[in-house]
């Protein structure tokens, strides 16, 4: 049985430049440090740790020291204020809570007991079995909810969830399992959360006890920052501002990405770009899975029988106006050429006895693998001068897969156990191959599986392997959304689906539906890309599907300009591109309980069709208009719609500027943004901010006797009030 040694009372504190240091005595009469930073922008950061464990295994290290702290000494109470913020420290017992403007946003929970007065969850402290785990305790209100934790695909609520941030190959998207677990939350009682470590560590969120919110890090030191803010915006912008804020990424990648599990050859990608042009298929993207000597070898080397010229194949498809993404993981076969290579630096991962740790990637797979270790610095220079040459070769896109299968009976190069280096892996694996890749300039890109904290940081991001029934787009949404509130912004998700069985468990295609309805979506998405063990392109199904098809791809491309400005605000702020209804009305509570719909940017309000045709569909207050037929729409209200194969319902908020291409184009060039027209849904003045690549230009409705636009860029069309048909 656990032995629990919480925290009793504040013996002594220290003033020093910017932050506190407080003596805890615990309940068997260890000591205890705690220390508190906090800025005047309601960034708080908090470490507890006992004497002799201070050492934290950090995913950053902002110090929030900004203003002059207040210290005020009042009985048996610590008053430390920052402007509109407060922590509370009750001396004994030993209590902490956090203020803001006055009212008690966050308190610690030091009274959650059974009918026999024993504690059902201890209060903040440390396990005295185990010097590596220490957990804190916090009250959980009655009307409290809590969203974010990363890619979760199973409810944007989780309140009454138990999640271990403990990175897995999920192999489905419709499971608590996860390849983006993420330790930040945001609670509508007016905080966010992050849990400053790689460790493995556990959000109990209400679900052991209603009244606890209980977070367990199997680590000596225990390390958080608070953000203050009602504004859930605001605290999105503070936790990207200690994390990190998303670089802005190339025009190109928000057109159609194409691809398959896997192209086999260099005739093949070729046929397929000339295909896409033929077709007059709008497509910036072609991605490529197997292209190494030996698939999933693992040796960053070109198989030059199935690629006899890569170099040239590259020119051609840059010549059609095509960006090549290529596949890596993070491990490497033995018998593979440059295994023994690795095996003699020292750069393969370990197991407990010092050996090299090797082990079977997929449940199915026949031959065991070792493992890069990306937390040696060495061989991150060597990994990274591979990268290097495929950068210079001209490969715009490295899909980064897998990284999650590292038990924690692993030993890194940098000392971690599993249990430490587990979560730092994946995140260091795409930090590595990301830098690698833009080492000349900062215009291409990685195509992660697996995320962390400040992996935004990385962009992007896909949402793994999905299945390509109807009712799992709902589950993928999910994720999206959560991802999103965690920080993640630049995210896509396979269109058709990345596999689907037969009742004989053989790999079958999408039926025309699935495939549809999960293009439609993915659309309308941040990112898009076709993907899936067998063929994604719209030509390998009917007419109609084709027909489809080229209505939502010609509309995205359409829809570009704003979008692209959409992502740049997002990169600024911290707000995710696409965001929960609850995101843009807070004050309304109807909004927190749709799954079903999202915002793509400011005004876009979609409801992607899953596994229904006659969908419930929630407007909050305001004017809507349909963009398909410009209709007015009243909100604050359900309606029902039953919605055709070829429709999306789409509504545009009033008082809204949307910027679109003027023309039809096949791909991006750099210039694409140029000249634009606009769409104006206004009864008011309204401005919209448009990024073209270079600066903000600054688009402004003037309401006077009719709509007066002013333009920083040039405008060749207005439509006032209209729906594209």
């Amino acid at each position: 049985m656990k032995k629990y040694d919480y925290f009793k009372r504040v013996l002594s504190f220290n003033i020093l430049d910017g932050y506190v240091v407080f003596e805890i005595e615990t309940l068997y009469k260890n000591r205890a440090n705690l220390i508190l930073y906090m800025d005047d922008n309601g960034i708080l950061r908090l470490m507890f740790y006992r004497d002799g464990y201070n050492k934290s295994n950090k995913i950053v290290d902002f110090k929030p020291i900004h203003g002059r702290l207040d210290v005020q000494d009042r009985d048996n109470k610590i008053v430390v204020k920052n402007g509109d913020y407060c922590v509370l420290i009750n001396k004994d017992p030993y209590n902490i809570s956090f203020m803001h403007k006055g009212e008690f946003v966050l308190k610690e929970q030091i009274k959650d007991f059974d009918a026999d007065d024993h504690f059902k969850i201890y209060p903040s402290g440390f396990v005295l079995d185990d010097n590596m785990c220490c957990h804190a305790n916090f009250n959980i209100t009655s009307d409290e909810h809590f969203y974010g934790m990363g890619e979760k695909y199973m409810g944007l609520d989780k309140r009454e969830k138990n999640i271990t941030c403990w990175q897995r190959d999920a192999l489905s998207t419709s499971t608590e399992y996860a390849y983006k677990n993420i330790p930040f939350f945001i609670s509508t009682n007016g905080y966010g959360f992050l849990l400053n470590s790689f460790a493995r560590s556990n959000f109990d969120f209400g679900y052991s006890s209603g009244l606890s919110l209980n977070i367990t890090l199997e680590e000596e030191c225990m390390d958080y920052y608070v953000f203050l803010d009602e504004d859930y915006k605001k605290i999105l912008d503070k936790y990207t501002l200690v994390s990190g804020k998303t670089p802005m990424i190339p025009k190109w990648a928000f057109g159609l990405w194409m691809s398959k599990c896997s192209y086999m050859s260099q005739d093949e990608v070729l046929s397929v770009a000339e295909k896409l042009r033929k077709y007059k298929i709008p497509c910036d993207v072609i991605h490529i899975d197997s292209w190494m000597r030996k698939a999933s070898a693992g040796d960053l080397c070109w198989d030059r029988k199935r690629y006899p010229n890569p170099e040239l194949m590259i020119k051609n498809l840059h010549d059609m106006g095509f960006k090549l993404s290529i596949w890596v993981w993070p491990y490497i076969m033995e018998g593979c050429e440059r295994y023994y290579e690795v095996l003699e630096k020292g750069y393969l991962v370990k197991d407990e006895l010092g050996d090299v740790y090797k082990f079977y990637p997929t449940k199915l797979s026949n031959e065991k693998v070792a493992a890069f270790d990306f937390t040696n610095g060495e061989f991150r220079e060597w990994y990274s001068s591979f990268i290097r040459q495929l950068s210079d070769m001209g490969v715009d896109v490295i899909k980064t897969d897998f990284s999650e299968a590292l038990s924690e009976k692993c030993i890194f190069a940098d000392g971690s156990s599993g249990i430490k280096g587990h979560n730092k892996y994946c995140f260091l694996y795409s930090q590595t191959v990301y830098k690698a890749l833009n080492y000349k300039n900062n215009d291409k890109i990685i195509w992660c599986r697996s995320g962390y904290a400040g992996s935004q940081k990385y962009p992007a991001h896909w949402a793994g392997d999905s299945f390509s029934s109807l009712n799992t787009l709902s589950y993928i949404l999910k994720g999206g959304l959560s991802l999103g509130l965690s920080g993640i912004s630049f995210w896509a998700h396979d269109m058709g689906g990345f596999y689907n069985a037969d009742f004989e468990n053989e790999e079958a295609s999408p039926s025309k539906d699935e495939y549809i309805r999960s293009v439609e979506f993915g659309f309308l998405s941040p990112l898009s890309r076709c993907h899936g063990k067998t063929p994604r392109e719209p030509w390998n199904f009917d007419n109609e599907t084709l027909d489809i098809f080229k209505k939502f791809d010609k509309l995205r491309y359409k829809l570009l300009p704003y979008i692209y400005s959409m992502a740049y605000k997002s990169s600024k702020s911290g707000v995710p591109i696409i965001r929960p209804l609850f995101l843009e009305f807070p004050k309304d509570l109807n909004a927190y309980n749709v799954e079903n719909g999202y915002f793509l940017g400011d005004s876009l309000l979609i409801y992607p069709v899953f596994d229904k045709d006659n969908i419930n569909i929630y407007l909050p207050d305001g004017l809507w208009y349909d963009f398909w037929d410009g209709k007015e729409i009243q909100g604050g209200k359900w309606i029902k719609e039953e919605v055709p194969l070829n429709k999306v319902p789409i509504y545009i908020r009033c008082n809204s500027v949307i910027p679109i291409m003027s023309s039809e184009c096949q791909f991006i060039e750099d210039n694409a943004f140029d000249e634009i027209s606009l769409l104006v849904y206004a009864k008011e003045n309204t401005d919209f901010e448009f990024y073209d690549g270079n600066e903000v230009k600054h688009i402004f409705a003037e309401i006077n006797g009719g709509i007066h636009i002013k333009a920083d860029c040039k405008v060749n069309d207005i439509k006032f009030v209209n729906g594209i048909k």
